[in-house]
């Protein structure tokens, strides 16, 4: 190890040596090639996101493996192309390799610019080609980099501009590496942004200092750059018009790189841990694959928004250092990982623990924008919050507050064994009051599946409608109609599974669960939606499935009083509820709408969450809901 890069490696070490103790860092379990995660990337520290004049989407990845640096690889698919020869390098008119750093496409898709980490650093600057539709990068030219500059980053402008990230000025004596390590812990400046116009030096990009620059990022429309400062957990602003000053983001996290996400935000990554590193566990190479806590903001430009989408304990993800958006999902690289993540944006769930009615532990959860209307989501028989994690993993998330809770006796609430605490409705009612009284819901739009409709009409029958500014009831008609089905296969399955699940011996729960895990929907599952469905139900005793056959199941009674926007969500292949029965309880509401979903079974929410998510996006407009009434 040279003397410089010991310096450097000391140095870091030293200012985390707090960060070992606290930080929940270390290594994770290997890449399963069954998930939707790409398995086999070494340390992929940087994506790009390519879309094509056909609308396909590439993304580009910088690795450290010698014999691929760079990489195309296609989401949906899970196609992957080298994109460069390990040797593509033709700077000065030799063959060189590539230890890919940075990289950034314009916004065009027409170039591409990589880091090359080798010594003497420079930038290599790529045309992207396509061979059909599949795309390769074609080396071009190479830009050397002054000595005194230590860049990390890179953006491109579709004129050709680049800008980087310049950390720190290299230090070169015991004392000079005292001095930098004081300035760290400082969060004072120590690198900024530099420019070069395609001709004559490199420029400083003025006010554009941090500590420890970063990642950088040009926006889609190339009117602002970003620049991350990892110790001073911000981002530089800088208006490339002139029409605006620069400015200063304060961020909930430590930022490792930057992307584009449209015209005019950010997606900025960075771990969540203690200050200054916190990621040091992970550095040897034999701690890979390694997690740490991470989260991604997304930050809108113009008014200078920052809105936390992703959060992770990074106990089974890899140390997140970039985020990229692919449609809804997130697709995470890591200089710490063995593979390149997917995820659902999602924020952690806050727990809350509710007293219910007679003092029992009503299990809730909150997640979501605290600011945003509220919707509040009851599960079904047998079943948990788990069942809504379409929804509250989705990008409801952004601009809604979503929550969640486990009716009595199932899920992580509590299970008396009395069947009096399970008999009367107005215990189940008390219950949902409860929690809207403990989580300040003044007004909402509750979101009912299957046993959550009845629940929510005890909660209408004995606290009326007063919180109540819309309903979805999916997979219910809510006891609001009385339908008698008919003998036949379906009936007698329905039944046998009814009886197995309220049995006293335990195999016949696990059959009758097996079953309604299966039976629930008309098309496959995701596996962890199904194997949630069936321990969920497990946790459910039979001596609760047995003391709820008393409760009271017809509301007709209550049709009147459901004034407000209501919307059916139905299969139409739901086993339990036919289609025209759906359609005649519409006829009897007055602000009802069916919305139906061809080839899905019971758990439409499920079977299709892009399109329920977006339906039920648009009945939150439809209430008039704009904000919560968090006191």
């Amino acid at each position: 190890m040279g003397f410089r890069r010991a310096l450097i490696f000391g140095l870091l070490a030293a200012l985390s040596f707090a960060a070992r103790m606290a930080v929940a860092a270390g290594p994770i379990p290997e890449c399963d090639r069954h998930s939707a995660d790409h398995c086999g990337f070494d340390r992929a520290e940087d994506l790009a996101m390519l879309t094509t004049s056909t609308g396909a989407r590439w993304i580009l990845v910088a690795q450290a493996d010698p014999r691929a640096p760079l990489v195309f690889l296609e989401n949906d698919t899970k196609r992957r192309v080298v994109a460069v020869a390990a040797d593509a390098s033709h700077c000065k008119g030799e063959h060189g390799t590539i230890d890919a750093g940075g990289i950034a496409i314009d916004a065009q898709g027409r170039r591409a610019a990589v880091i090359n980490k080798h010594s003497p650093q420079r930038v290599e600057l790529f045309d992207v080609k396509f061979d059909r539709d599949t795309p390769h990068l074609s080396w071009r030219a190479c830009v050397d980099v002054p000595a005194k500059y230590s860049l990390n980053d890179v953006a491109l402008a579709d004129d050709g501009t680049l800008y980087a990230t310049h950390m720190f000025t290299r230090a070169s004596t015991p004392a000079a590496a005292e001095e930098l390590r004081q300035k760290f812990r400082a969060r004072l400046p120590t690198g900024y942004a530099i420019r070069w116009r395609g001709s004559g030096p490199w420029q400083k990009v003025a006010d554009t200092d941090v500590s420890f620059a970063n990642g950088v990022s040009l926006s889609g429309d190339g009117r602002w750059l970003a620049v991350a400062g990892t110790f001073d957990q911000a981002l530089k602003l800088i208006d490339l018009s002139g029409k605006s000053a620069a400015r200063r983001i304060e961020l909930p996290l430590q930022p490792d790189n930057v992307a584009p996400d449209g015209n005019d935000h950010f997606l900025v990554t960075g771990h969540t841990g203690v200050p200054v590193t916190g990621v040091d566990p992970c550095r040897p190479s034999a701690a890979k694959p390694c997690g740490f806590p991470f989260a991604v903001a997304e930050i809108t430009a113009p008014e200078g928004l920052v809105e936390v989408i992703h959060e992770d304990d990074g106990a089974h993800t890899p140390g997140a250092s970039v985020a990229v958006h692919d449609g809804e999902k997130l697709l995470l690289g890591s200089a710490f990982g063995d593979r390149v993540s997917v995820r659902t944006p999602t924020l952690t769930f806050r727990h809350r623990t509710v007293e219910g009615a007679g003092g029992v532990p009503i299990e809730t959860i909150e997640t979501g924008n605290p600011r945003g209307p509220t919707i509040v989501f009851i599960h079904g028989m047998s079943q948990s919050h788990l069942a809504w994690l379409p929804q509250l993993r989705s990008t409801l998330a952004r601009d809604h507050r979503l929550i969640a809770f486990d009716l009595r006796g199932h899920g992580a609430s509590g299970k008396p064994w009395r069947s009096e605490d399970y008999a009367e409705s107005k215990i189940w009612a008390d219950d949902i009051d409860a929690v809207l009284r403990t989580l300040q819901v003044d007004r909402a739009v509750f979101v009912a599946w299957s046993y959550g409709g009845h629940a929510l009409m005890s909660y209408v029958r004995h606290h009326g409608i007063g919180k109540i500014a819309a309903i979805d009831f999916t997979g219910t008609l809510a006891g609001l109609r009385t339908v008698t089905r008919p003998p036949g296969v379906d009936t007698d399955r329905l039944l046998a599974g009814s009886r197995l699940r309220a049995s006293a011996d335990l195999e016949d729960n696990i059959a009758g669960y097996r079953a309604m895990a299966s039976g629930l929907v008309a098309k496959e599952l995701p596996t962890e939606l199904d194997e949630l469905a069936f321990l969920t139900g497990l946790m459910q005793p039979g001596y609760v499935r047995r003391a709820m056959k008393t409760l009271p199941v017809h509301n007709e009674d209550l049709l009147p009083t459901l004034t407000m926007p209501v919307w059916l969500a139905m299969g139409d292949r739901d086993r339990e509820w036919p289609i025209e029965e759906c359609r005649a309880l519409v006829t009897a509401l007055p602000a009802a709408q069916l919305s139906v979903y061809d080839g899905d079974g019971h758990f439409p929410s499920a079977e299709n969450p892009q399109r329920f998510n977006a339906e039920l996006a648009a009945l939150v407009l439809r209430a008039g809901l704009t904000r919560s009434s968090l006191k």
